[in-house]
C-alpha cells in the first residue's frame, strides 16, 4: 500500500522503481501527487491500463533528477537546394522546471561531410532561448551549373558557373533559377517557388565551353532553358547540440536535418489509378516548402489554405487548378485561421490584431484590434458562407462578423461552465451549426452549436468522440464514432460506432475510415442513405491513431483534416503523416462503381436543409443509377410541394405557414424495379 511508503521508514527496504495504484484515476490526474498517510507526497501519477483500474506513480525520489534535466527543443530552418549555403537561423530552446540554471553555454555542432565539421557557439541573453545564424553547407570554390536548353531547332546541354542576372530590375543568382521559359516576354520560376516575369539581363553572352570549344550563348534566345547544380548536395546535414553549466552533466541530443527538394507549385502527373496507396504510379504530390501546421477550406471549398507557422505563410492551393496559386506572409508565427465563401479571417493573439484577407485577389482589406487576452482557437466558418466566425477566446466564445469585424451580441443558451477549459469549434459548408469538442478535458465531449444570429444554443453530450465536423447542410455532425444529429441523437449507430466518418465538399457523399494494421482504410459512402457504394486500397501515408478517442490529437491537425475528397472534381486530396506534401488521386464515383461491376443507384445531391416563409424552396434531385431510367415519385411532404419528371423539388411555402419542420419522402427506381427511398428533413429558418 502506498500508506507504507513513508519518508520515516523507508531506509528499511529498497527504494520501489514504480508505484502502484489500485485506485481508478481520471486520465487528467496524470503529473498529479500521490500522498502517503501523513500528507507527504511521495510519487507522481504517470500512467494507467485502460479499463482494470490500475495505474502507476513515478517514485518521488526520482523526481529531482528528472527536473533537474532540461528538454532541449531544437527548431532548425527548412532547408533546400536554394538555401542551404546562405546564413540561416538556428533556434535551441531549453525547457526547465524552476529558475534558469546561471551560466548555460550551447554548442551547435554542424557536419555535411566531405572533412565539414564545425562547432559553432549559441548565443541567448535569457538563458532559455539560444541562436546563431550559420551556414548549413560551406561553398567550397565556385558553383558550376548545369543548363539544358532548347531553342526551335537544337538541345544543348552544357556547364558554366554561377552568376548573377536581373529580372525586371531584381537581382538573382543563376543558381536560384529553376527554369526560364521565353515565349515574347520570360518567365522565370525560381527554387522557392515564386514566379518573376519581365525582361531578364545578363543571359545575353554567356562563356560555356561546348565540345572542347569556348563560347558565348545568347540565352535570352533559347525557348526554355533548365538550371541545376553541377554536384549534388549532401541530401542530410547532422547535427548535435550540447548543453553544458557548472550546475550539471552535459547533455547532448543529436540527430541530422534533411534537404528538401525544392518546393514545387504545380504536380506531377501521371495515368490516374483509382486510390492507389501513396508512392504509386496512380498518385500526384505536390511537394511543399514547410511542414503543415494546419488547414482550411474557402471559396465554396475551391481553395485549400494551409498554413506553415515556420515559414509564417498560408500556402492557397487552388482544387480546380491543382497547384498552389499564393503564398501570403504572415508576420506573426503565432496565429490562427479561417476561410468564408470570400473572405480568409486572420487571428493574431500576441499582437490582439483581427485580419480580413480578400479571397478573389488575396489582399489585406482590413485590420483591428480586438482580442482579448488568453488563449485563441481556430475560427470556425462556413466555407461557402459569409460567417459569422465562432472561436474561443480566453474564456469566452466569440461571435465575429466578418464585414465589420466586431464581435456579435449572443445570448447563449446551456452554455457550460467547463468550456472555460478549451474548446474546439467547427463548421461545415455553412455557418449556422457547429461541431465542438473539449480540447483540455477528458472525456472530451460531443457538443453541438446552432447560431441563428443573435441566440446560440448549446446542447452537450458526455463522451469522447474525437473531432466533431458537421456536414455541406449542418443536418448532421460527423464525428470519430459516427453520425449524430444536431440534437445529438445517434444515427446508425451499430452500423458507424467504429467507422471514422469525414464529410465531402458539395455534399452527396462521406468518407468513412477504418484502422486497418494501423494505415487508413477508406470506404465511399452515399450521403442520404448512407449506403456503402466502394472501398479503396489502403492509404499507406496516413496511420490511423489507435487508443481512446480522447486520446487523440484534440488541436491542430485533427484526424478530419487530413482527407479532402471533391466528387465535382473527380479528386481526392490527402495530407500525409509527414505534413510536407499532399497526395493527389484521380477518384471518379460513377467510374469506379462502373470499373467494379457493382450495380449501383443512389442519390448524389444534398438538399438544401432549410426553407423560409413566403418564399419558393427547389431541390434538384440527383440520381446515379447503372440501370437507367431513374423514375422518382414524391411519397410524402407538406402541402402543394411538387416532384417534377426531372427531378426538381418546389414547394412555395405559405406566408402564413405555421410548421417548423417537414420531412419528405422520395423513392427512386430504376428500371430492374430496385428502389430506395430518400428520405430528408427541412425546417423553418
Amino acid at each position: 500500500p502506498v500508506e507504507a511508503l513513508d519518508a520515516r521508514v523507508v531506509g528499511r527496504f529498497a527504494w520501489p522503481t514504480e508505484i502502484q495504484l489500485d485506485a481508478s484515476l481520471n486520465p487528467g490526474n496524470s503529473g498529479g501527487p500521490v500522498l502517503n498517510s501523513v500528507g507527504e507526497v511521495v510519487g507522481i501519477v504517470r500512467a494507467g491500463i485502460e479499463g482494470t483500474g490500475l495505474n502507476f506513480a513515478i517514485p518521488v525520489r526520482y523526481l529531482n533528477s528528472f527536473l533537474a534535466k532540461a528538454a532541449i527543443l531544437f527548431d532548425p530552418p527548412l532547408l533546400t537546394a536554394a538555401n542551404a549555403s546562405t546564413l540561416q537561423d538556428f533556434a535551441v530552446t531549453l525547457l526547465e522546471i524552476g529558475k534558469p540554471e546561471p551560466g548555460v553555454r550551447v554548442e551547435l555542432a554542424l557536419s555535411s561531410g566531405n572533412a565539414d565539421h564545425r562547432a559553432i557557439a549559441m548565443t541567448a541573453a535569457d538563458n532559455r532561448h539560444f541562436h546563431v545564424k550559420a551556414v548549413a553547407i560551406p561553398v567550397q570554390g565556385p558553383i558550376t551549373l548545369r543548363l539544358s536548353f532548347q531553342s526551335r531547332d537544337s538541345e544543348v546541354v552544357c556547364h558554366v558557373e554561377d552568376q548573377v542576372v536581373r529580372i525586371s530590375g531584381e537581382r538573382i543568382k543563376l543558381s536560384q533559377i529553376q527554369r526560364i521559359e521565353q515565349n515574347g516576354s520570360a518567365t522565370v520560376t525560381l527554387l522557392d517557388g515564386r514566379r518573376l516575369n519581365g525582361n531578364v539581363v545578363g543571359l545575353e553572352s554567356v562563356p560555356t565551353r561546348i565540345a572542347g570549344q569556348s563560347v558565348h550563348l545568347n540565352l535570352n534566345q533559347m525557348a526554355e532553358v533548365t538550371v541545376a547544380a553541377d554536384t549534388l548536395s549532401p541530401a542530410v546535414i547532422a547535427y548535435k547540440i550540447t548543453v553544458t553549466s557548472a550546475g550539471r552533466q552535459p547533455q547532448t541530443i543529436s540527430g541530422s536535418i534533411s534537404v528538401g527538394d525544392p518546393p514545387v507549385t504545380g504536380v506531377h502527373p501521371s495515368a490516374p489509378n483509382v486510390g492507389q496507396p501513396a508512392g504509386s504510379p496512380g498518385n500526384r504530390v505536390v511537394r511543399l516548402p514547410g511542414t503543415v501546421d494546419d488547414v482550411a477550406a474557402g471559396a465554396g471549398g475551391r481553395y485549400l489554405i494551409l498554413q506553415m507557422k515556420k515559414l509564417h505563410k498560408l500556402a492557397i492551393f487552388d482544387v480546380s487548378r491543382r497547384e498552389i496559386v499564393k503564398y501570403l506572409s504572415i508576420d506573426s508565427d503565432n496565429f490562427v485561421f479561417g476561410a468564408s465563401a470570400d473572405k480568409l479571417l486572420v487571428l493574431l493573439p500576441d499582437r490582439k490584431l483581427i485580419q480580413r484577407w480578400s479571397l478573389k485577389n488575396f489582399e489585406l482589406e482590413l485590420t483591428v484590434p480586438g482580442l482579448a487576452d488568453g488563449r485563441t482557437n481556430m475560427p470556425a466558418i462556413g466555407y461557402s458562407s459569409n460567417g459569422p466566425a465562432v472561436f474561443q477566446c480566453g474564456q469566452k466564445t466569440v461571435f465575429l462578423d466578418l464585414a465589420t469585424l466586431q464581435p456579435i451580441k449572443a445570448q447563449e443558451q446551456n452554455r457550460s461552465q467547463m468550456a472555460y477549459f478549451g474548446t474546439q469549434y467547427r463548421a461545415g459548408a455553412q455557418s449556422g451549426t457547429f461541431g465542438s469538442w473539449y480540447d483540455g478535458l477528458t472525456p472530451t465531449d460531443l457538443i453541438s452549436l446552432t447560431f441563428d444570429g443573435s441566440t446560440a444554443q448549446y446542447r452537450e453530450t458526455f463522451d469522447s468522440v474525437g473531432y466533431v465536423v458537421p456536414n455541406a447542410d449542418g443536418s448532421l455532425l460527423l464525428t470519430g464514432k459516427g453520425f449524430f444529429t444536431p440534437d445529438l441523437r445517434g444515427v446508425d449507430t451499430e452500423k458507424f460506432d467504429h467507422i471514422h466518418c469525414v464529410p465531402v465538399y458539395g455534399g452527396g457523399f462521406f468518407l468513412g475510415i477504418r484502422e486497418s494494421g494501423g494505415k487508413a482504410q477508406v470506404s465511399v459512402y452515399s450521403a442520404s442513405e448512407r449506403r456503402l457504394l466502394f472501398t479503396l486500397p489502403i492509404f499507406e501515408e496516413i496511420s490511423v491513431p489507435g487508443g481512446g478517442l480522447y486520446e487523440w490529437p484534440r488541436l491542430g491537425m485533427t484526424f478530419e483534416k487530413g482527407w479532402h475528397f471533391y466528387p465535382s472534381y473527380r479528386l481526392m486530396i490527402t495530407i500525409p503523416d509527414s505534413r510536407d506534401q499532399l497526395v493527389l488521386r484521380d477518384i471518379d464515383v460513377v467510374e469506379t462503381l462502373a470499373h467494379e461491376g457493382i450495380d449501383y443507384l443512389f442519390v448524389a445531391s444534398t438538399p438544401p436543409a432549410g426553407f423560409q416563409r413566403g418564399s419558393r424552396y427547389e431541390y434538384q434531385i440527383e440520381v446515379k443509377a447503372k440501370r437507367q431510367p431513374a423514375l422518382m415519385k414524391l411519397e410524402s411532404g407538406p402541402t402543394g410541394m411538387t416532384l417534377a419528371s426531372n427531378g426538381l423539388l418546389v414547394w412555395n411555402v405559405p406566408a402564413e405557414y405555421a410548421g417548423k419542420e417537414e420531412t419528405v419522402l422520395v423513392t427512386i427506381k430504376d428500371s430492374t424495379g430496385q428502389s430506395i427511398f430518400h428520405t430528408f428533413k427541412i425546417a423553418s429558418r
